[in-house]
């Protein structure tokens, strides 16, 4: 568990990575949308690679194939927040003796890690390592539905 001033330390961390002309910026000389192997540019928009796309549309088929039991009753319910806010306990007190298989839950965090498994299927990830945009340590890689745990770091500071 962290304390408290480990908490303050990282956010003042990422919070300095996320200013102007950080490289948590959108406009990062890093960020996904400047990866000409990813996107190009059209009137100044990114605009995905057709083999971008394609990965994009896989990813989607994955997600969508994840959970054939969705009820089609045209509802959602809609949580959204900072981390610790508490999206993940009431998520499971709404669901707490219910089938989770009616519903289809849509997860930052999975389709991240869809994108990660994809990078370093590739060699993307690893490329990007090699110019000093990240470090990545894989500490562990499980299948399906496990998680993908990697340190990482932007200017030699590691974070976790």
């Amino acid at each position: 568990m962290l304390t408290s001033a480990e908490i303050d330390s990282r956010r003042i961390y990422l919070t300095s990575l996320s200013t102007g002309g950080g490289p948590l910026q959108p406009d990062a000389p890093h960020a996904t949308v400047n990866n000409r192997r990813w996107f190009r540019r059209i009137d100044g928009a990114p605009v995905p690679t057709s083999a971008r796309r394609r990965l994009h549309e896989q990813i989607l088929a994955r997600w969508r194939t994840s959970n054939p039991y969705v009820a089609r009753e045209r509802s959602a319910i809609v949580m959204a927040g900072p981390p610790g806010a508490g999206k993940s306990s009431t998520h499971d007190q709404l669901f707490r003796g219910r089938d989770q298989h009616r519903w289809r839950e849509l997860d930052a965090d999975v389709f991240k890690r869809y994108l990660l498994e994809a990078a370093l299927a590739d060699g993307t990830l690893d490329e990007d390592a090699g110019r000093g945009a990240i470090h990545v340590e894989r500490r562990e890689r499980s299948a399906e539905g496990g998680d993908l745990l990697l340190t990482w770091a932007v200017d030699s500071t590691p974070v976790e």
